[in-house]
């Protein structure tokens, strides 16, 4: 099914792209009643040709403003020179972003709009269109009884300008109105469909890397509803990034796989243990070979290995204090936490995160239930809020006596390559949307997956808690 199925008025597109965004893959999370849910778990801008004489305008994403990178050429951009406007091209939707407290609008230029491939319309009937495919969150329905909107679709090849488009569109339908058709084009660039074909490729900034990574350049073209991207916009803010791994077991391993194969710039490794048998079955780095060896050495050699474009480094590291957390948030973009020991490291990465302003993840699993978190420092609850809330209620819970058997015993590590897998590899999806916002996944907050049922949850609250600890409901 579609995420939304909207009889909007002909060249009404705004409202069908709104309903878009409102589907359940975009969802808010669920009341604070159901915190604990899982308490028991452990621009790259590209450059406008020199034939329309513009000047360049490069938007460098800032991660720890929390911009889901605006890599298009604009105009009247803060923080770089303005292009100037140019004759025989289209300005499409005007685009709205909010850094820290302060809201950027830029206009984005399409020399030759085209719709993505990804979200190649289709025609149902006569007078009525779905765009964006057939997932939620992206997926669209537009009403169009008259069949210019149609029309309009199929002249976004990339090979007209907007002006061009207008006039194709005019010279069919007379009595349709210039303003509305550039309305139309500007709706669709906003909502993400479109992106500009006179791009070029981006090669002198990614090296050999177009046949390695076009693949995964789709997927995330696919994903992105950012206004105004290039083709490769969102694949080349993977290539500036910088991640950190705590943890290179099963989560943490996948995870640094996932990355690194994704062509993430930077990967940085740590971990202070070394292989051993009982990894085998989830860690997916390691072999029998390594046994005994640091696995960051093995982790660091498998990357490298695996894609020699990315800079791997590592640090056979212990983390038993806070501020080795700290050190190294501020030294990346993004840091991924994928380590259960110490028992309070989740809450250190936390308070270090804020105080470097780094975006981070987090990665785990309780036997079957795999989950992860992600959240962006000022700008929601962080995560020893959700952890005040299930301590409050935890305390207002009968008390509770453990099965006697099991008194002074460890729990088992029950875990295989699935859970571990799975559970890093959607770290990896998560770390790629803070990078890029393809896909604009909602920030703090946690997502759950039970393997038993195949049920996904996702839980968070709506504002900081004023009695949090760490961030005292301070945004």
């Amino acid at each position: 099914m579609s995420a939304s199925v909207s009889r909007t008025p002909s060249g009404d597109l705004s409202r069908a792209f709104a309903d878009a965004d409102s589907s359940p893959g975009t969802r808010d999370a669920r009341s604070e009643s159901e915190i604990d849910v899982m308490s028991g778990m452990g621009g790259y801008g590209h450059h406008l040709p020199d034939a329309y004489q513009a000047k360049r305008f490069c938007c460098r994403v800032s991660l720890r403003e929390g911009v889901r990178g605006l890599g298009a050429s604009s105009l009247g951009g803060e923080g770089g020179d303005c292009g100037d406007r140019v004759r025989g091209c289209g300005v499409a939707g005007v685009v709205q972003r909010r850094a820290g407290r302060r809201l950027i609008r830029r206009r984005v230029l399409m020399f030759r709009p085209r719709i993505k491939f990804e979200h190649r319309p289709v025609r149902y009937g006569e007078d009525r269109i779905r765009i964006g495919g057939d997932v939620v969150g992206v997926a669209s329905e537009i009403g169009d009884p008259e069949g210019w909107v149609w029309t309009l679709l199929n002249t976004l090849d990339g090979t007209r300008t907007v002006d061009q488009v207008v006039a194709d569109l005019v010279h069919r339908y007379p009595d349709l109105p210039q303003e509305q058709i550039r309305q139309a084009v500007d709706d669709l660039v906003t909502a993400g469909y479109v992106y500009d074909s006179a791009a070029p490729p981006p090669e002198r900034v990614i090296g050999t890397g177009l046949d390695r990574y076009d693949r995964g350049m789709m997927l995330l073209r696919w994903m992105d509803r950012t206004p105004g991207r290039s083709a490769w916009d969102a694949q080349l803010l993977l290539h500036q990034a910088r991640v950190t791994v705590v943890g290179v077991g099963g989560v943490g391993a996948a995870a640094a796989w996932a990355l690194a194969s994704s062509g993430v710039g930077q990967v940085h490794c740590v971990d202070g243990d070394v292989v051993e048998l009982s990894n085998l079955n989830r860690q997916v780095l390691y072999t029998e070979h390594d046994l005994g060896r640091s696995k960051v050495e093995v982790a660091v050699q498998r990357l490298r290995q695996h894609n020699c474009e990315v800079v791997v480094t590592g640090d056979h590291l212990v983390i038993d204090r806070p501020g080795q957390l700290r050190a190294l948030a501020a030294d990346c973009d993004v840091l991924l936490l994928a380590a259960d020991t110490p028992g309070e490291i989740r809450s250190w990465t936390n308070r270090a995160c804020l105080a470097t302003g780094t975006a981070w993840v987090h990665g785990g699993y309780f036997g079957p239930q795999v989950h992860i978190g992600l959240y962006r420092p000022g700008s929601g609850p962080c995560a020893d809020c959700g952890r005040t809330v299930r301590l409050e209620r935890d305390a207002a819970l009968p008390p509770l006596t453990p099965w006697a058997p099991a008194r002074g015993q460890t729990p088992p590590h029950a875990a295989n390559a699935v859970t571990a897998g799975m559970t890093g590899l959607l770290a990896a999806h998560a770390v790629t949307s803070l990078i890029t916002g393809a896909p604009a996944l909602p920030v703090n907050r946690e997502y759950g997956l039970n393997l038993v049922t195949l049920r996904e949850h996702t839980v968070g609250l709506d504002a900081p808690r004023s009695d949090c600890p760490t961030c005292h409901g301070l945004v």
